[in-house]
């Protein structure tokens, strides 16, 4: 990990972040070049690579997967405590390390060198999936679709592909999009800004946060992943060949009915997790059913939800980063923890091999996971209803066309309108602080802005300037007030 470095003026000349043809090609080839190449390792290259049997509970499967989570783990501690990031530096050595640990293995895959080499990949495999979703949340959920859909077309391309052009030519391959998914970062984000600490994910973050959206996303494709597990220990999917005209149809209907609510909903935030949701359901309710045909059908809605749910947390989640602006570099560590298919296959597992004998059918584990679902859900809503501070209806719900994601404090100011006016009462704090710590024109009208609540996208829109140049003056704000986020400044103005 390296310091971070406060941009200067002139990198920030053209909008870092506006999408351009190079800069879209860039991001599709790239993300899915990124999330092809974890999927292929996440196997231990096991039918790519090699052809071995192989399960999760080996020992490449398990070292790689805490290798993974505890570099996830540190990456969001650091984000969340210090004022590091990850650089230039550490993208080209997790390039390296994914590459050599693909070539490695292919040359040797006696298990000799494979401990070392579960835990180089697992390394590798975090950085590049943090430092994605880091950079994809400077996009509006616009882009994020117009990125993400043709990227999970190339990443299918990838993980389907190269078992077909043999162990040589999947070399080749693999060795190509762990490159491309290091240097399309690099070049679109050159000293990785998008991964700087932006500062712990504290109350006033946490009171933005529609819970139950996040909750239920995570709950349902983690469940999921945890049933499909549980299906391969038992090899139910070897016993009941899944309907794959169900397969297809439901990844289409909750791939396009999630994008369709981003899009379009006012309130996507809110209800982003209802297609997921509805498939994860439906595979239950077939799973309950004895007939042989309605538990294929079962089979091919909960592949199609796994699926859906490996693809739509690089849509939601970025989009709702972007529109809370809540700190990052934390909070997208957790989330990648949270939806860890591995881990999740590794409770599979553990779950199947628990099981009594009476309860070893597909059945009896779908009651579980509804059980689980029900609970989950209760909490959520809980959690979602007693969510304390301001920020509970401006952060939940997305902003009209041409809002540009302003938080709507219209109704709140008028009716402390008749006391005194707070919009006067912070401008006058601002410009005694701005006098006291030489903050330039520009820099105050970010700042009222920012202690506002409101988005980059909406700043930028306001003051007619970029993303990039809005996030510009708000570290050079940031650092003269000697705070490190958002909710810092915010709470730093309102103690004073």
């Amino acid at each position: 990990m390296e310091q971070s470095r406060a941009q200067t003026p002139e990198a920030n000349a053209e909008p870092r972040f506006a999408l351009n043809v190079r800069e879209y090609v860039l991001l599709a080839v790239g993300y899915g070049c990124m999330v092809g190449f974890v999927r292929i390792c996440s196997l231990g290259f096991v039918g790519y690579l090699t052809y071995e049997v192989s399960s999760s509970l080996d020992q490449w499967y398990v070292l790689r997967t805490v290798f993974t989570l505890a570099t996830l783990a540190l990456l969001a501690f650091v984000g969340a405590k210090g004022r590091f990031k990850l650089g230039l530096k550490s993208m080209i050595a997790a390039t390296v390390c994914a590459i050599a640990s693909a070539i490695v293995f292919a040359v040797d895959a006696s298990g000799a060198t494979r401990p070392f080499i579960a835990g180089v990949d697992g390394v590798a495999s975090a950085v590049f999936m943090y430092t994605w979703m880091c950079l994809l949340c400077n996009y509006e959920p616009r882009v994020l679709v117009a990125v993400t859909l043709p990227g999970l077309l190339i990443a299918g391309v990838i993980v389907e592909g190269v078992p077909i052009v043999g162990p040589d030519v999947g070399l080749v391959l693999a060795v190509a999009t762990a490159f491309a998914a290091g240097a399309c970062v690099i070049l679109v984000d050159h000293d990785l800004s998008s991964c700087a600490s932006d500062g712990p994910f504290d109350k006033s973050a946490r009171m933005r946060v529609p819970w139950l959206t996040v909750i239920m996303i995570v709950a349902c494709g983690f469940l999921v992943s945890v049933l499909y597990g549980v299906a391969e220990y038992m090899t139910w999917l070897y016993d009941w060949q899944p309907n794959y005209v169900v397969f297809v149809i439901g990844i289409l209907a909750a791939i396009v009915a999630t994008a369709a609510i981003v899009l379009q909903s006012r309130n996507w935030m809110r209800i982003a997790w209802v297609p997921l949701f509805a498939l994860f359901a439906l595979a239950i309710i077939f799973s309950c059913l004895p007939a042989r045909s309605t538990v294929q059908v079962a089979a091919g809605l909960m592949m199609a939800a796994v699926f859906s749910s490996h693809f739509l947390y690089w849509l939601v989640f970025p989009a709702l980063f972007n529109k809370l602006e809540i700190p990052r570099a934390c909070a997208v560590g957790v989330v990648l923890i949270c939806v860890n298919s591995s881990l999740a296959s590794l409770v599979g597992d553990a779950l199947g091999a628990a099981l009594p004998r009476s309860m070893q059918n597909l059945g009896s584990v779908a009651g579980i996971m509804a059980i689980a679902v029900a609970v989950l859900f209760a909490v959520a809503v809980v959690v979602n209803r007693n969510r304390v501070g301001s920020f509970e209806e401006s952060a939940t719900a997305a902003p009209a066309p041409g809002e540009g994601g302003a938080p709507d404090n219209a109704e709140r100011i008028e009716a402390d309108a008749a006391d005194v006016n707070p919009l006067d009462a912070l401008k006058a704090r601002l410009d005694e602080l701005g006098e006291q710590f030489g903050l330039t024109p520009r820099e105050f009208e970010v700042a009222m802005y920012t202690v506002q609540g409101y988005s980059c996208a909406y700043i930028a829109e306001k003051l007619v300037v970029s993303n990039s140049t809005v996030r510009f003056h708000q570290q050079n704000i940031y650092r003269k007030f000697d705070v490190h986020s958002r909710n810092e400044l915010i709470e730093f103005v309102s103690a004073e």
